[in-house]
Order: C-alpha cells, then sequence, then structure tokens
C-alpha cells in the first residue's frame, strides 16, 4: 500500500495494482490479437479464392488465365481495407450481383451487412486495449474493517448517514449500544 497526499491535504492510500494474473494479461492479449485478425485485411491466400471465386461467375469469355491471375491480384490490392471479419460475406454479395470483372471490387464495397459488425469488434478494441493498458494501475484502497478490533466512537457514528450506521453496526465497526443512544439523542421520544 502507499500513501500519497492530494492536492487537498489529506492522505490517500493507493494498493498495488489490481494483481490480475498473468493468464488475465495473456487472455486480453489474446483477445486484442484475434480482434485484430478480424478487423484487419484478409488474408491473401482467402482473398485470392475468394476473388476467385467471383471472377468465375462474371469472367469473359476471352479472358486467358494470365489475365486472371492478374486481374486477382489486382482486385486483391484494392481490397485490402475491407476488414476479414465482412470480406466472405462481401464476397458473396458480389458473386450475386457483379455480371462483369469490373463490377466485382465496387460491389464487394457496396456490401452493407445487417449488423454493424465491424463497429461492434472495434469497440471491444478499444475496450479490450483500455483494460490492458490500464492492468498495472494503482487501485484506491477498500475499506477494510478497523483494525485491532477497534470500534467507532459515537462521534464517528454520528458523523454517518444513517443507513451506514445500519452497516457498521452490521460489520462489527460500531455498537449497537451507541446506535441506540444516538437515535435515542436525535428522537426522543
Amino acid at each position: 500500500m502507499h500513501n500519497v497526499r492530494t492536492a487537498e491535504g489529506s492522505a490517500q492510500t493507493w494498493d498495488q495494482p489490481n494483481g490480475l494474473s498473468a493468464n488475465s494479461r495473456r487472455s486480453l492479449e489474446s483477445k486484442i490479437a484475434d480482434l485484430a485478425a478480424k478487423l484487419g485485411p484478409p488474408d491473401q491466400t482467402i482473398a485470392l479464392a475468394q476473388l476467385a471465386k467471383c471472377l468465375v461467375l462474371a469472367v469473359p469469355v476471352g479472358m486467358k488465365p494470365e489475365e486472371r491471375l492478374s486481374w486477382a491480384r489486382a482486385a486483391f490490392d484494392e481490397v485490402r481495407d475491407v476488414p476479414a471479419v465482412i470480406f466472405e460475406d462481401a464476397c458473396r454479395h458480389a458473386r450475386r450481383t457483379a455480371d462483369h470483372p469490373a463490377k466485382i471490387v465496387p460491389a464487394i464495397y457496396g456490401y452493407k451487412p445487417r449488423f454493424d459488425v465491424v463497429s461492434a469488434l472495434r469497440r471491444q478494441m478499444e475496450q479490450a486495449q483500455a483494460l490492458l493498458a490500464n492492468i498495472d494501475a494503482l487501485r484506491i484502497a477498500q475499506a477494510g474493517p478497523l483494525d485491532d478490533g477497534e470500534m467507532m466512537g459515537i462521534d464517528e457514528l454520528r458523523d454517518l448517514m444513517p443507513s451506514m450506521r445500519i452497516t457498521a453496526v452490521a460489520k462489527g465497526w460500531a455498537r449497537q449500544s451507541d446506535l441506540d443512544a444516538l437515535k435515542q439523542e436525535e428522537f426522543p421520544c
């Protein structure tokens, strides 16, 4: 624990970092890597295979194999910005709508999923990155029981809200007799 003086001059107690295990750190790092893969460009092999499927349905009769390969490479360079998580669905959309190779890439970019998966994954990524960045931050110490069986006095009990007085008695931080005396003092009936 660390004691720190605040600007107002009061002491603030800080715990060591939250003590998340190495497994928690690895789990967050793994989640971030998985999300990055989904949000990043599609794998080249998978992308070329998907683009080839699109081209088969829209290829003109006179297009030679070398031209098809050249088209697929050029198309891959153009669609690298499409997140991997929606790439296959976008290609499926292009196969249904494009009737010419020149329409395939615009059809892929024109694909709009029913649910905005990309935004949802970006939010998850931001949250996971924030958790990881904050994993070693100091935490405000939790208030625990009073030391060595020490009990609150009636003056300390008076400073608490009524609901907190009951909690203090229930936790053993104050005596029931002090609470009863305080009630009698506040409501003398």
